[in-house]
Protein backbone atom coordinates (compact mmCIF):
# COMPACT_ATOMS: atom_id res chain seq x y z
CA UNK A 1 0.00 0.00 0.00
CA UNK A 2 1.49 3.31 -1.08
CA UNK A 3 0.43 6.90 -0.39
CA UNK A 4 1.09 9.43 -3.15
CA UNK A 5 0.05 12.81 -4.58
CA UNK A 6 -0.53 14.42 -1.18
CA UNK A 7 -1.85 17.94 -1.65
CA UNK A 8 -3.81 20.78 -0.07
CA UNK A 9 -6.43 22.29 -2.38
CA UNK A 10 -9.79 23.98 -2.40
CA UNK A 11 -12.56 21.41 -1.97
CA UNK A 12 -14.37 20.56 -5.21
CA UNK A 13 -17.74 22.28 -5.30
CA UNK A 14 -17.14 24.10 -2.01
CA UNK A 15 -15.66 27.59 -2.26
CA UNK A 16 -15.27 27.98 1.51
CA UNK A 17 -13.54 24.68 2.38
CA UNK A 18 -10.01 23.32 2.02
CA UNK A 19 -9.17 19.66 1.33
CA UNK A 20 -6.15 17.68 2.47
CA UNK A 21 -6.01 14.72 0.10
CA UNK A 22 -3.88 11.79 -1.03
CA UNK A 23 -4.06 8.83 -3.37
CA UNK A 24 -3.74 5.35 -1.86
CA UNK A 25 -2.56 2.59 -4.17
CA UNK A 26 -3.16 -0.99 -3.05
CA UNK A 27 -0.72 -3.86 -3.66
CA UNK A 28 -3.51 -6.00 -5.07
CA UNK A 29 -4.56 -3.33 -7.54
CA UNK A 30 -6.60 -0.18 -7.53
CA UNK A 31 -6.13 3.38 -6.32
CA UNK A 32 -8.50 5.50 -4.25
CA UNK A 33 -8.55 9.12 -3.12
CA UNK A 34 -8.70 9.78 0.63
CA UNK A 35 -9.47 13.25 1.93
CA UNK A 36 -10.22 15.51 4.89
CA UNK A 37 -12.13 18.79 4.44
CA UNK A 38 -12.11 21.74 6.86
CA UNK A 39 -13.52 25.28 6.63
CA UNK A 40 -11.13 27.66 4.89
CA UNK A 41 -10.76 29.64 8.12
CA UNK A 42 -9.25 26.53 9.75
CA UNK A 43 -6.88 25.56 6.94
CA UNK A 44 -3.85 26.67 8.96
CA UNK A 45 -4.55 23.81 11.39
CA UNK A 46 -3.84 21.14 8.76
CA UNK A 47 -0.69 19.08 9.15
CA UNK A 48 0.97 18.40 5.79
CA UNK A 49 3.28 15.62 7.02
CA UNK A 50 2.65 11.90 6.68
CA UNK A 51 1.22 11.66 10.21
CA UNK A 52 -2.53 11.63 9.39
CA UNK A 53 -2.01 9.07 6.63
CA UNK A 54 -0.07 6.73 8.90
CA UNK A 55 -2.73 6.96 11.61
CA UNK A 56 -5.61 6.44 9.19
CA UNK A 57 -4.14 3.65 7.09
CA UNK A 58 -2.46 1.54 9.78
CA UNK A 59 -5.58 -0.56 10.60
CA UNK A 60 -6.29 -1.08 6.88
CA UNK A 61 -2.72 -2.16 6.15
CA UNK A 62 -2.88 -4.59 9.08
CA UNK A 63 -6.23 -5.92 7.83
CA UNK A 64 -5.07 -6.39 4.22
CA UNK A 65 -1.58 -7.58 5.15
CA UNK A 66 0.06 -4.90 2.99
CA UNK A 67 3.16 -2.93 3.96
CA UNK A 68 2.61 0.82 4.18
CA UNK A 69 4.75 3.29 2.22
CA UNK A 70 4.43 7.03 2.88
CA UNK A 71 6.72 9.27 0.77
CA UNK A 72 6.94 12.21 3.21
CA UNK A 73 8.08 12.78 6.77
CA UNK A 74 6.37 10.98 9.66
CA UNK A 75 6.81 11.93 13.29
CA UNK A 76 9.33 9.49 14.89
CA UNK A 77 7.22 9.05 18.04
CA UNK A 78 4.14 8.15 16.01
CA UNK A 79 6.12 5.78 13.81
CA UNK A 80 7.66 3.99 16.81
CA UNK A 81 4.25 3.80 18.50
CA UNK A 82 2.72 2.36 15.32
CA UNK A 83 4.93 -0.72 15.73
CA UNK A 84 3.55 -1.16 19.26
CA UNK A 85 -0.01 -0.68 17.99
CA UNK A 86 0.44 -3.42 15.42
CA UNK A 87 1.71 -5.83 18.07
CA UNK A 88 -1.20 -5.03 20.40
CA UNK A 89 -3.75 -5.45 17.58
CA UNK A 90 -2.12 -8.74 16.55
CA UNK A 91 -2.42 -10.05 20.12
CA UNK A 92 -6.10 -9.05 20.19
CA UNK A 93 -6.96 -10.20 16.66
CA UNK A 94 -4.54 -12.90 15.42
CA UNK A 95 -5.75 -12.65 11.80
CA UNK A 96 -4.23 -9.15 11.48
CA UNK A 97 -0.70 -8.66 10.16
CA UNK A 98 2.29 -6.87 11.66
CA UNK A 99 3.28 -4.94 8.54
CA UNK A 100 6.35 -2.87 7.68
CA UNK A 101 6.19 0.94 7.59
CA UNK A 102 8.34 2.95 5.18
CA UNK A 103 8.45 6.73 5.51
CA UNK A 104 10.81 9.64 4.96
CA UNK A 105 12.99 10.91 7.84
CA UNK A 106 11.25 13.34 10.14
CA UNK A 107 11.59 17.11 9.87
CA UNK A 108 12.72 19.36 12.78
CA UNK A 109 10.16 20.49 15.32
CA UNK A 110 8.29 23.71 14.62
CA UNK A 111 9.51 26.83 16.39
CA UNK A 112 5.96 27.69 17.47
CA UNK A 113 4.32 24.46 18.70
CA UNK A 114 0.51 24.22 18.87
CA UNK A 115 -1.08 25.35 22.12
CA UNK A 116 -4.83 24.65 21.91
CA UNK A 117 -6.79 21.63 23.16
CA UNK A 118 -9.60 20.04 21.16
CA UNK A 119 -12.21 17.42 21.97
CA UNK A 120 -14.18 15.28 19.57
CA UNK A 121 -17.86 15.97 20.09
CA UNK A 122 -20.84 14.00 18.80
CA UNK A 123 -23.37 15.15 21.48
CA UNK A 124 -23.43 11.59 22.80
CA UNK A 125 -23.07 10.50 26.43
CA UNK A 126 -19.29 10.08 26.29
CA UNK A 127 -18.62 13.37 24.51
CA UNK A 128 -20.95 15.40 26.75
CA UNK A 129 -19.21 13.91 29.79
CA UNK A 130 -15.80 14.85 28.38
CA UNK A 131 -17.08 18.37 27.68
CA UNK A 132 -18.81 18.99 31.03
CA UNK A 133 -16.76 17.04 33.59
CA UNK A 134 -14.74 18.69 36.35
CA UNK A 135 -11.19 18.86 34.97
CA UNK A 136 -9.63 19.86 38.29
CA UNK A 137 -10.70 16.52 39.76
CA UNK A 138 -9.45 14.54 36.75
CA UNK A 139 -6.32 12.44 36.43
CA UNK A 140 -3.23 14.56 35.60
CA UNK A 141 -3.26 13.64 31.91
CA UNK A 142 -6.94 14.65 31.69
CA UNK A 143 -6.73 18.12 33.28
CA UNK A 144 -6.22 20.15 30.11
CA UNK A 145 -9.05 22.61 29.58
CA UNK A 146 -10.91 22.27 26.27
CA UNK A 147 -10.67 25.17 23.81
CA UNK A 148 -12.48 23.70 20.77
CA UNK A 149 -15.10 21.10 19.91
CA UNK A 150 -14.47 18.98 16.81
CA UNK A 151 -17.31 17.23 14.96
CA UNK A 152 -16.77 14.76 12.11
CA UNK A 153 -18.95 14.42 9.01
CA UNK A 154 -18.68 11.03 7.31
CA UNK A 155 -18.61 8.73 10.33
CA UNK A 156 -22.07 8.25 11.90
CA UNK A 157 -23.71 10.61 9.39
CA UNK A 158 -22.95 9.59 5.81
CA UNK A 159 -21.68 12.09 3.25
CA UNK A 160 -24.91 11.55 1.31
CA UNK A 161 -26.76 13.35 4.14
CA UNK A 162 -25.34 16.90 4.17
CA UNK A 163 -28.73 18.20 5.35
CA UNK A 164 -28.56 16.10 8.52
CA UNK A 165 -24.98 17.11 9.23
CA UNK A 166 -25.75 20.79 8.67
CA UNK A 167 -28.44 20.62 11.35
CA UNK A 168 -26.09 18.81 13.72
CA UNK A 169 -23.24 21.24 13.04
CA UNK A 170 -25.50 24.21 13.79
CA UNK A 171 -26.45 22.68 17.13
CA UNK A 172 -22.86 21.88 18.02
CA UNK A 173 -21.66 25.36 17.06
CA UNK A 174 -24.37 26.81 19.32
CA UNK A 175 -23.29 24.55 22.21
CA UNK A 176 -19.67 25.60 21.75
CA UNK A 177 -20.66 29.25 21.65
CA UNK A 178 -22.78 28.91 24.79
CA UNK A 179 -19.81 27.41 26.66
CA UNK A 180 -17.25 29.85 25.26
CA UNK A 181 -15.50 27.25 23.09
CA UNK A 182 -14.35 27.30 19.50
CA UNK A 183 -15.85 24.89 16.96
CA UNK A 184 -14.59 23.12 13.86
CA UNK A 185 -16.22 20.52 11.62
CA UNK A 186 -14.16 18.07 9.60
CA UNK A 187 -15.52 16.01 6.70
CA UNK A 188 -13.80 12.86 5.47
CA UNK A 189 -14.51 10.09 2.98
CA UNK A 190 -12.42 7.34 4.56
CA UNK A 191 -15.46 5.22 5.49
CA UNK A 192 -16.48 5.24 1.82
CA UNK A 193 -13.16 3.83 0.60
CA UNK A 194 -11.70 0.36 0.95
CA UNK A 195 -10.90 1.44 4.50
CA UNK A 196 -14.42 0.23 5.38
CA UNK A 197 -13.02 -3.33 5.24
CA UNK A 198 -11.53 -2.69 8.68
CA UNK A 199 -13.61 -3.63 11.72
CA UNK A 200 -14.95 -0.20 12.72
CA UNK A 201 -16.05 -1.00 16.28
CA UNK A 202 -13.45 -3.57 17.27
CA UNK A 203 -10.37 -2.10 15.56
CA UNK A 204 -10.42 1.15 13.67
CA UNK A 205 -12.67 3.95 14.94
CA UNK A 206 -10.02 5.19 17.38
CA UNK A 207 -7.50 5.33 14.55
CA UNK A 208 -9.99 7.25 12.39
CA UNK A 209 -10.49 9.87 15.10
CA UNK A 210 -6.78 10.05 15.86
CA UNK A 211 -5.98 10.58 12.18
CA UNK A 212 -8.16 13.68 12.26
CA UNK A 213 -6.52 14.76 15.50
CA UNK A 214 -3.04 14.65 14.02
CA UNK A 215 -4.32 16.09 10.72
CA UNK A 216 -5.18 19.17 12.81
CA UNK A 217 -1.80 18.96 14.52
CA UNK A 218 -0.70 22.47 13.57
CA UNK A 219 -3.31 23.80 16.02
CA UNK A 220 -3.69 21.28 18.84
CA UNK A 221 -1.22 20.26 21.51
CA UNK A 222 -3.77 17.75 22.82
CA UNK A 223 -6.94 16.10 21.54
CA UNK A 224 -9.50 14.30 23.69
CA UNK A 225 -11.15 11.16 22.36
CA UNK A 226 -14.11 10.56 24.72
CA UNK A 227 -13.60 7.11 26.22
CA UNK A 228 -16.28 4.54 25.40
CA UNK A 229 -15.39 1.84 27.93
CA UNK A 230 -15.32 1.98 31.71
CA UNK A 231 -12.45 0.58 33.75
CA UNK A 232 -14.38 -2.57 34.76
CA UNK A 233 -15.05 -3.61 31.18
CA UNK A 234 -11.85 -2.90 29.31
CA UNK A 235 -11.48 -5.35 26.44
CA UNK A 236 -10.11 -5.24 22.88
CA UNK A 237 -11.85 -2.35 21.18
CA UNK A 238 -11.25 0.18 18.41
CA UNK A 239 -10.92 3.13 20.80
CA UNK A 240 -9.07 2.11 23.95
CA UNK A 241 -7.15 3.73 26.79
CA UNK A 242 -4.08 1.67 25.80
CA UNK A 243 -4.09 2.19 22.04
CA UNK A 244 -5.48 5.72 21.51
CA UNK A 245 -2.49 7.48 23.17
CA UNK A 246 -0.12 5.59 20.85
CA UNK A 247 -1.33 7.81 17.99
CA UNK A 248 0.33 10.80 19.68
CA UNK A 249 3.15 12.75 18.05
CA UNK A 250 5.87 14.87 19.65
CA UNK A 251 3.59 17.90 19.51
CA UNK A 252 0.03 16.51 19.64
CA UNK A 253 -1.04 14.21 22.47
CA UNK A 254 -4.04 11.97 21.90
CA UNK A 255 -5.93 11.39 25.17
CA UNK A 256 -8.54 8.69 25.73
CA UNK A 257 -10.67 10.49 28.29
CA UNK A 258 -12.47 9.26 31.41
CA UNK A 259 -11.52 5.58 31.49
CA UNK A 260 -12.29 5.57 35.24
CA UNK A 261 -16.03 6.11 34.62
CA UNK A 262 -18.74 3.68 33.59
CA UNK A 263 -21.44 4.81 31.20
CA UNK A 264 -23.93 4.92 34.07
CA UNK A 265 -21.58 7.27 35.95
CA UNK A 266 -21.54 9.55 32.93
CA UNK A 267 -25.30 9.43 32.47
CA UNK A 268 -25.85 10.32 36.12
CA UNK A 269 -23.65 13.38 35.73
CA UNK A 270 -25.05 14.67 32.45
CA UNK A 271 -28.57 14.12 33.81
CA UNK A 272 -27.85 17.28 35.81
CA UNK A 273 -27.23 19.32 32.63
CA UNK A 274 -30.23 20.67 30.76
CA UNK A 275 -27.88 21.58 27.91
CA UNK A 276 -27.04 17.89 27.52
CA UNK A 277 -30.66 16.77 27.87
CA UNK A 278 -31.72 19.26 25.19
CA UNK A 279 -29.13 17.99 22.70
CA UNK A 280 -28.32 14.36 23.58
CA UNK A 281 -27.74 12.19 20.49
CA UNK A 282 -26.78 8.58 21.20
CA UNK A 283 -28.09 6.72 18.14
CA UNK A 284 -25.88 5.57 15.27
CA UNK A 285 -28.51 3.34 13.64
CA UNK A 286 -30.47 6.33 12.31
CA UNK A 287 -27.39 7.55 10.35
CA UNK A 288 -28.77 11.02 10.94
CA UNK A 289 -28.75 13.90 13.42
CA UNK A 290 -31.62 12.44 15.46
CA UNK A 291 -32.23 9.41 17.69
CA UNK A 292 -34.36 6.60 16.31
CA UNK A 293 -35.82 5.92 19.76
CA UNK A 294 -36.16 2.20 19.01
CA UNK A 295 -32.68 0.63 19.00
CA UNK A 296 -31.01 -0.94 22.03
CA UNK A 297 -28.75 2.06 22.59
CA UNK A 298 -31.67 4.50 22.57
CA UNK A 299 -33.73 2.24 24.86
CA UNK A 300 -31.03 1.72 27.46
CA UNK A 301 -30.28 5.46 27.47
CA UNK A 302 -33.95 6.21 28.07
CA UNK A 303 -33.97 3.62 30.85
CA UNK A 304 -31.04 5.35 32.55
CA UNK A 305 -32.62 8.78 32.24
CA UNK A 306 -35.83 7.36 33.73
CA UNK A 307 -33.84 5.83 36.58
CA UNK A 308 -32.15 9.18 37.28
CA UNK A 309 -35.52 10.96 37.15
CA UNK A 310 -34.96 13.20 34.11
CA UNK A 311 -36.56 11.36 31.17
CA UNK A 312 -39.33 14.00 30.99
CA UNK A 313 -36.71 16.74 30.62
CA UNK A 314 -34.91 15.09 27.69
CA UNK A 315 -35.93 16.75 24.43
CA UNK A 316 -34.29 14.35 21.98
CA UNK A 317 -35.66 10.93 22.94
CA UNK A 318 -39.30 9.74 22.90
CA UNK A 319 -41.12 8.98 26.14
CA UNK A 320 -42.43 5.44 25.62
CA UNK A 321 -45.18 4.57 28.14
CA UNK A 322 -44.25 0.91 27.61
CA UNK A 323 -40.48 1.44 28.01
CA UNK A 324 -40.07 -1.31 30.61
CA UNK A 325 -41.95 -3.81 28.40
CA UNK A 326 -39.60 -2.91 25.55
CA UNK A 327 -36.59 -3.40 27.83
CA UNK A 328 -37.88 -6.79 28.98
CA UNK A 329 -38.11 -7.96 25.34
CA UNK A 330 -34.78 -6.46 24.26
CA UNK A 331 -31.89 -8.65 23.13
CA UNK A 332 -28.93 -7.78 25.37
CA UNK A 333 -26.45 -10.32 24.01
CA UNK A 334 -24.16 -7.55 22.73
CA UNK A 335 -21.55 -7.10 25.45
CA UNK A 336 -21.92 -3.30 25.65
CA UNK A 337 -25.70 -3.56 26.12
CA UNK A 338 -25.38 -6.37 28.67
CA UNK A 339 -22.75 -4.52 30.69
CA UNK A 340 -24.74 -1.31 30.84
CA UNK A 341 -27.91 -3.15 31.82
CA UNK A 342 -25.99 -4.93 34.59
CA UNK A 343 -24.99 -1.57 36.03
CA UNK A 344 -28.51 -0.14 35.68
CA UNK A 345 -29.98 -3.23 37.37
CA UNK A 346 -27.65 -2.75 40.33
CA UNK A 347 -28.60 0.94 40.67
CA UNK A 348 -32.31 0.21 40.20
CA UNK A 349 -32.24 -2.39 42.97
CA UNK A 350 -30.40 0.00 45.31
CA UNK A 351 -32.97 2.72 44.62
CA UNK A 352 -35.98 0.50 45.11
CA UNK A 353 -37.04 0.48 41.44
CA UNK A 354 -38.23 -3.12 41.45
CA UNK A 355 -40.21 -2.60 38.23
CA UNK A 356 -37.04 -1.58 36.40
CA UNK A 357 -34.94 -4.29 38.04
CA UNK A 358 -37.51 -6.90 36.98
CA UNK A 359 -37.60 -5.66 33.36
CA UNK A 360 -33.80 -5.80 33.08
CA UNK A 361 -33.67 -9.23 34.69
CA UNK A 362 -36.31 -10.50 32.27
CA UNK A 363 -34.30 -9.20 29.31
CA UNK A 364 -31.18 -10.96 30.55
CA UNK A 365 -32.95 -14.27 31.18
CA UNK A 366 -34.66 -14.21 27.78
CA UNK A 367 -31.39 -13.38 26.06
CA UNK A 368 -29.60 -16.27 27.80
CA UNK A 369 -32.35 -18.67 26.70
CA UNK A 370 -32.12 -17.44 23.09
CA UNK A 371 -28.33 -17.80 23.15
CA UNK A 372 -28.58 -21.38 24.45
CA UNK A 373 -31.04 -22.26 21.69
CA UNK A 374 -28.77 -20.68 19.05
CA UNK A 375 -25.80 -22.66 20.40
CA UNK A 376 -27.76 -25.91 20.21
CA UNK A 377 -28.87 -25.18 16.64
CA UNK A 378 -25.27 -24.44 15.60
CA UNK A 379 -24.13 -27.65 17.29
CA UNK A 380 -26.79 -29.69 15.49
CA UNK A 381 -25.86 -28.18 12.11
CA UNK A 382 -22.22 -29.06 12.62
Amino acid sequence: MRVSNISLDRSPGATTRIRLRADVEYDRGGTEEYWYDVPEADADALNRTGDPWLAALLPLAATLGENLSIPIAVDPVLKANAVQLLRIWKSWYPKLSVIEIEAEPDTPLRENPPNRVGAFFSSGVDSFFTLLRDREAAAPMERCGINDLITVFGFDIKLARPDAFARLADRHAAIADQLGKGYIDVATNIRETRWKETAWSELSHGAALASIGVALGNRYSAIYIPGSGGHRRLRPWGSHSVTDPLFSTRTTTIINDAVAYLRTDKLEMIAESQLALDNLRVCWESWSDTNCGECAKCLRTMLALDLFGVIDRCQTLPHHPDLLDRIAKMDCSYFVTYGELEDLRRIAKARGRQDMWHAIDTSMRRTKRRERIKSLLRLNRS
